[in-house]
Formats: structure tokens, sequence, C-alpha cells
């Protein structure tokens, strides 16, 4: 990581530098009608500044090593699931996540926020539908905040990995298979996606590629990134 930074600000050093002596006959031609120094500094803001940023990420993606298929993981993982007034999308969360095909043990942790309708209903219903690697935990958090909700959800997690998902987004059925092999295989701190909205239903589904981190529907959180995500909130 560490020398792929270094080589894409190197060649992006030298597309800045080659940049700023194939300008130079221009500059000096527009100095004689403006004084030099706004000239240089128009130039720098509008043309030298963005194309050495764009140019050092283009050479980043160009060094950049995709593997297309992780090593498959079984590793226990977590789920926090915050709910505000949810009634209406919160099956559809839960169910979503107890048909994913995934090996391993899926612990649902759903942090009921301060709700004022059915959901606190909806999530012990489906709890008990709920299989044995599938367990659904209802957790109520009386202080008004998705904050405090997802600090007690932290609360209470027990492995090493965990997953933040809202309770209006469907995850994709493979979702939590690819996001666990990606992070475990990658070792990555964390782990973010893109969601998609899904015609003719009142819930978000999150499926596709994701253009962070690839096959990432969520939010995923290594033990070490706790901290720092409750200092954060």
């Amino acid at each position: 990581m560490k020398k792929k930074f270094i080589l894409s600000v190197g060649f992006g050093v030298l597309w800045l530098t080659l940049s700023i002596w194939l300008s130079i006959p221009w500059i000096q031609s527009a100095a004689e009608f403006l004084p030099p120094a706004y000239v240089w500094a128009v130039v720098t803001g509008v043309a030298f500044l963005p194309g050495y940023l764009m140019s050092a990420m283009f050479f980043s993606n160009l060094l950049h090593r995709r593997v297309r298929e992780y090593p498959k993981t079984d590793e226990d993982t977590t789920v926090i699931l915050c709910a505000h007034n949810e009634e209406e999308s919160i099956a559809g969360t839960i169910q979503a996540l107890l048909c994913q095909n995934y090996g391993g043990r899926i612990c649902i942790l759903a942090v009921d926020n301060v709700s004022t309708d059915g959901t606190k209903a909806r999530i012990q219903a489906m709890a008990r539908l709920a299989p044995q690697n599938r367990p659904v935990r209802y957790l109520y958090c009386g202080q008004p905040g998705k904050a405090n909700a997802l600090n007690l959800g932290l609360s209470r997690v027990r492995t090493r990995h965990f997953l933040t998902v809202d309770a209006d987004t469907w995850l994709e059925k493979n979702a939590v298979q690819r996001i666990m092999n990606h992070i475990t295989a990658a070792r990555r701190g964390c782990v973010a996606g893109n969601l998609f909205v899904q015609k003719k239903a009142p819930c978000r589904q999150a499926e596709g590629f994701c253009g962070f981190e690839k096959n990432a529907y969520s939010a995923v959180y290594s033990r070490a990134m706790r901290a720092a995500t409750r200092a954060l909130l």
C-alpha cells in the first residue's frame, strides 16, 4: 500500500512537471496582458492542481490489483439493525438477513430506538421464526438518536466483525458472504457499500458492486475500529 502510494504520487508529480513545462510559453504570453502572479494563480487553481490530483488518482487505480474472488469464510458475524418507527419495512429487512447464503452464524441485533408504532412486535415476531444460526435479539434504546442506538448495539457485539444495516434496507442474498470474504481475506478495517433503490417497494435494496470496495452492501468494521466509531459518534 505504501509503495503504491509513493509511486502514484511520483507519477502525479511527473505529470505536473510536464504540464507546467508545456504551459510556460502560453503563461508568458498571457502575462504580457495580465499580472504574472495572477496568471500563475489562476492556471494553478484551474489546471495544475486538479490535473495533479486526477493524475495521481489515475495512476493509483492503474496500480491497484483487484481480486475477482476471495476465499470463502464461515466466520461468525453480527448485524446491528437500528430502527425507529419502521413497522412497515423491518420485517422484510430481517427476512433478507435470515435468508442470507452464508455458512457462518449471523447474530441479528435489532435495536428499537423509542419507536411508537408496532416495530417491537414485528421484531419479536421475526425472532420467533429465526433459525438457530440466525438468532434475532430485540434491544430497546430509550435515548433518541441513531448514534445512541448504534452504541447500544456495539456494546452487545461478541464477534470479531460486525455489520450495520438500516431498517429499510434489504441485503442481496449473497451480500454477507461477499462482505465477509472481502474483509477477512483482504484484512480491511472497514468496508462501505452503495445502495440501489428497488422499484415499486418501500425499501431500498442493496445489490450489485460497490465503488469503494467490491461487493460491499453495508458497513463492516473490525474490532479495532469500534473505539474510533464511538469517538466519531
